[in-house]
């Protein structure tokens, strides 16, 4: 106990002012630690995923203390104390002196954790009593404990694609191309099997938008570092618009297979496609014969036609003629069914008497 502790009253002596009791008072804290913590084995764990931890969080103090939270880490070694922290803790009830709590607890491996590069690839876990520290301990340094178990694989595959080959100059809608390229599982654990897509794109950048070519090729499950190679012979959908175009390969294109990055799965061509407008018939007369020099009205003849339908290049339609011959006003139609570059026999309608001439004035 101080007299004027405040040293607000000036004195000739100001270290006189305390004095102290003869006995001690014990004051008494709580001492929360983690007896036992476990879990089930984790292989191929990645980030977002979740597993199941259990502990056991005792009060080993002389003092009955309030609720508090276990926190979960991951660690490299079988002795460490820290590490990443997991996403997720359990809810320790208030506990009497000597009081013990055990219970279960969901956890989530967040984004920052990488794959274990240590001479063993997996993880411990730690649980530790009061994380947060909220709670004042005679000692704050004994709340976590180490499983010891080295359980926890942390890692996923991780799909990457190179195109082998280049689109062709140019193809009409309807038509088909082959397309090579290798899917390579570059991640740190294997892969299933994953579905390869192809489309075309105006960008060289994936849109949803883009038309999907029809055509996939089924990659392998792949171990971790092991490629797989293969060619696919993709259409152009009839309803693609003509333009120029890069072709997107992409690995595991629907995202089935949970990967480390899912940003790197697609290829784009570097040189570029002509898709021109779709292939339709062009029906041409080639020749027709001369009608008689002298007929008389009433009367039929007959004329002979050639007719051919121009093959069309993958690269754009080709020039066509833009008239006919004819030797009378009235055209006559060409049935769809004949056949190309054959001649054919027609009869013209009988021609009709002119009409009476008015009488000169």
């Amino acid at each position: 106990m101080c007299a004027d502790d405040a040293k607000a009253v000036v004195e000739m002596d100001e270290n006189n002012n305390c004095r102290f009791s003869v006995n001690a008072v014990d004051v008494q804290k709580a001492d929360l630690r983690v007896d036992a913590v476990s879990n089930a084995a984790v292989s191929g764990g990645y980030p977002g995923s979740t597993f199941t931890v259990s502990d056991t969080t005792k009060n080993y103090g002389t003092v009955a203390i309030g609720a508090s939270a276990t926190k979960y880490l991951l660690a490299t070694t079988g002795t460490a104390v820290t590490g990443n922290a997991l996403t997720g803790t359990r809810a320790v009830p208030a506990l009497a002196a000597a009081g013990a709590s055990t219970g279960d607890a969901t956890v989530t491996i967040p984004a920052a954790v990488a794959p274990n590069t240590q001479a063993i690839p997996f993880y411990y876990l730690v649980a530790c009593a009061d994380g947060s520290s909220a709670i004042p301990e005679n000692t704050e340094t004994n709340n976590c404990r180490n499983s010891g178990v080295p359980n926890i694989q942390i890692g996923a595959p991780d799909l990457q694609l190179t195109l082998e080959t280049e689109p062709p100059a140019a193809k009409s809608p309807g038509a088909t191309f082959q397309i090579k390229e290798t899917t390579t599982n570059a991640g740190t654990l294997p892969s299933v099997a994953s579905t390869t897509r192809y489309r075309l794109s105006k960008d060289q950048v994936k849109q949803s938008s883009d038309p999907l070519l029809t055509g996939t090729r089924l990659a392998p499950a792949l171990a971790a570092g092991i490629p797989s190679t293969g060619k696919v012979t993709v259409t152009i959908p009839a309803t693609t618009v003509p333009d120029t175009y890069y072709v997107i390969a992409c690995a595991d294109d629907a995202n089935a297979v949970k990967e480390t990055d899912e940003t790197n799965n697609c290829d784009v061509s570097t040189q570029t496609i002509l898709v021109t407008g779709a292939s339709k018939p062009d029906l041409v007369v080639t020749a027709v014969s001369d009608p008689p020099a002298n007929t008389d009205a009433g009367l039929s003849f007959d004329v002979t036609t050639r007719r051919r339908t121009p093959a069309r290049s993958a690269r754009g339609p080709r020039t066509r003629a833009t008239g006919c011959r004819s030797t009378r006003p009235s055209p006559h139609p060409i049935p769809s069914s004949r056949a190309r570059g054959r001649s054919r026999r027609w009869t013209v309608p009988a021609i009709p008497s002119p009409p009476p001439r008015e009488p000169s004035p």
